[in-house]
Parts: structure tokens; sequence; C-alpha cells
């Protein structure tokens, strides 16, 4: 269904540079679509590319779903989906079939299970849609994976944010708090020019329940759910 492979020097020049290199790599861009486009003719610059429009979903756990949505997409004859995970060196690499009309709508579903992905973490993607006037790559995006199952609440101080769910802001001081204490306990000791913004997630426990049982000849014992059968 899809397939993965090292990302070779080629891919990471062409797509996921890391943000740092973003501003860089839009000047070599610009530069480069300059020189390229000045000796277009006139009659080929005005053909439009297909308008798309993309977006992710998910069920934590379980799958990605990629979708995509092209206007006027009779010319459209392949669309390649492009993801990759933050820090896995896979780039995963996606033939996606779509039925021939003048609008094209898909969804490209993802198995969790198959990738190197872990929570929390940031996946970027775009897509390829190949059109017999040439290869238009859509604008990379990224979005976080993030557990769903929970209402989560945020709160962010000096380049930290708590993340938290089923408490009051107080706890996201708290945390904020504890966090500001240890970094400044470590930066004494691993002295750091700059640190990197951080997330910390702190992820509800299911509390356990328990039952009260009396049993004869014996005083009252607390038992947990996993042995309330015995009650």
């Amino acid at each position: 269904m899809y397939s993965s492979r090292a990302l070779t020097a080629a891919r990471s020049g062409f797509a996921f540079q890391r943000r740092s290199a973003v501003k860089q790599f839009a000047v070599a861009l610009s530069l480069f679509t300059l020189v390229l486009f000045a000796g277009v003719s006139a009659a080929a610059a005005q053909e439009a590319a297909p308008a798309a429009e993309s977006s992710v979903d998910y069920s934590f756990g379980q799958e990605l779903r990629f979708n995509l949505r092209v206007d006027d997409a009779s010319g459209v004859q392949r669309l390649t989906l492009y993801f990759r995970p933050e820090l896995s060196s896979n780039v995963y690499e996606v033939e996606v079939p779509f039925p021939a009309g003048d609008t094209i709508s898909v969804t490209q579903p993802v198995d969790v299970s198959k990738l190197d992905i872990r929570p929390y973490s940031d996946v970027d993607y775009f897509w390829e849609i190949d059109t017999a006037q040439g290869i238009e790559t859509l604008p990379e995006s990224t979005f976080t994976y993030e557990d769903d199952r929970f209402p989560w609440q945020a709160m962010i101080r000096n380049g930290t944010t708590a993340h938290w769910s089923g408490f009051s802001p107080q706890f996201g001081q708290s945390v904020l708090d504890t966090t500001e204490q240890a970094l400044s306990s470590l930066l004494k000791l691993i002295p750091l020019e700059e640190v990197d913004p951080i997330d910390i997630y702190v992820i509800p426990v299911r509390p356990i329940s328990v039952r009260r049982c009396s049993w004869p000849g014996l005083t009252t014992a607390s038992l947990t759910s996993v042995n309330s059968a015995l009650c």
C-alpha cells in the first residue's frame, strides 16, 4: 500500500527542510524561479495549475488519514503523497489511486503500526500532482501526532508549554513551576546558550476503582477492580 525508503540527498534538498533553513531555501527558490521562467513562452506561463487543498485527520494509535481535493482535475494523471515523521530517517511515499472526473476527492489511510512515529511528534507531508503540463508540488505542511483521546488544556511560559487534562489551570501553573526549577538546575550543570521550546504532556491516568468487601471471619478488605469478582 505504501513504501518507505532512506531519505536521499536529492529529497532532503527538495523538501522536509529544518525550519531554520526555510528562509534560505525560499530565497534560493525565488531566484531560481525568476531565471527559469524568463525563457518560458507567454502561452505556457498562462497554463493554470489545478487548485488543490489538503488536510489530515487521524485516530490515535490506529491510522492517519491524508485528504486531498483537486478542482479542475481533468488533466491529472497521478497523485503521490510523501510524508516523514519527526526524527525518522525514512520518507514514506504513496501513489494514491483516484477516480477520473472534473473534481478529485481522495483520502489515503495509513496504518500507524507500520510507521516509525512517536506520540506528540510532528509529521511533515506534501503532495505531488502530475498533469500533462508537468508536476505541481503542493506546499509542505506539518501536523502534530497528539493523543486526541483527551480534551487538552495548555499554558505557555518562557518557551515552555504545559499540556494537561482534567485539572484546573492551577495544575498547569504547577507543571510550569516544576519545569522551570528543573531547567534552572540543569543549566547550572550544563550551560547552554539557547534552549529550544519545550512541550510537556501530563498524561491522565485512569483511577483505580476500589471496592470494600466483607469476608466472614476476616476484617474488611480493599480489593482493586481487577479482583472485584471475588466480592
